[in-house]
């Protein structure tokens, strides 16, 4: 029984470990102020699921496992490209969205398998399942496009997302410009 709480727990531990680095890798690219503080609330609690499993580890006497240096480099890389060209909100968001739901279909697998474990790693397993459902949720408002609309993005210039009454009124100033232009017996490159 001593493996199979050994193998739960690390399972829990890594995948908490998994989701604090993700984020921290991502979080300097970050300039919103309030998808900063989701994300660094989600490391703190993050973090403290891992010192959780380490403490119950010491308890139980099992020796945890971290992820290897392929994994990590692995991971590294992968939020690396898929921030590289794309630093908004709604793509961190996206990023850190599917890693959470992955962590989740991952827990719960661990979870369905690991059926009468110890009852506090299965406490543990509980806990970090809910603060990963929730977290899916909290950032679910930063894939709204009215929450993107008029914002900064995370490069600090202002998102080129605006309302089709902003967006008519620069079109009918550049008409009255063209209009002015031909009026005027003026060359216009635009034409």
């Amino acid at each position: 029984m001593k493996k199979h709480d050994q193998d739960f727990l690390t399972a829990i531990y890594q995948n908490a470990l998994t989701a604090c680095r993700s984020i921290n890798n991502v979080i300097s690219k970050v300039k919103a102020e309030q998808l900063k503080s989701e994300l660094a609330n989600q490391i703190t609690l993050f973090s403290q699921i891992s010192a959780d499993c380490d403490n119950l580890a010491n308890e139980l006497n099992i020796k945890l496992k971290d992820l290897n240096l392929y994994e990590k480099s692995s991971m590294w890389f992968k939020i690396n490209m898929a921030t590289l060209f794309d630093k908004t909100c709604r793509n961190i968001a996206s990023i850190t969205i599917l890693g959470n739901t992955m962590g989740v279909v991952d827990l719960l697998c661990v979870m369905s398998d690991c059926q009468g474990c110890n009852p506090k790693i299965m406490t543990i397993a509980n806990k970090l399942k809910t603060f990963e459902e929730e977290s899916i949720n909290n950032l679910k408002v930063f894939l709204n496009k009215e929450y993107n609309r008029g914002q900064k993005d995370n490069c600090g210039t202002i998102n080129k997302n605006t309302t089709p009454s902003s967006n008519s009124t620069r079109q009918n100033t550049k008409s009255k410009k063209s209009t002015n232009s031909i009026d005027d017996n003026s060359t216009n490159a635009d034409l």
